[in-house]
């Protein structure tokens, strides 16, 4: 929910932008960036679980 939050957030600014409303798509922007960065900083962090074959997943040193 909240990575589809992000990219409609993403989605707004790149409108802003386009209709010349830079202040806006700017903020938009900034507040987009950062849960999708975390998304992809857990993509990579857990891609053993995600995509690889790790048996335990639980484990803090993932």
């Amino acid at each position: 929910m909240c990575l589809l939050i992000t990219i409609a957030i993403l989605a707004a600014g790149y409108n802003f932008y386009l209709h010349n409303l830079l202040t806006q798509a700017y903020m938009s922007f900034g507040i987009a960036v950062i849960p999708f960065g975390f998304f992809i900083y857990r993509l990579i962090k857990n891609r053993r679980c995600i995509f690889g074959d790790a048996k335990d997943c639980n484990k803090k040193d993932i």
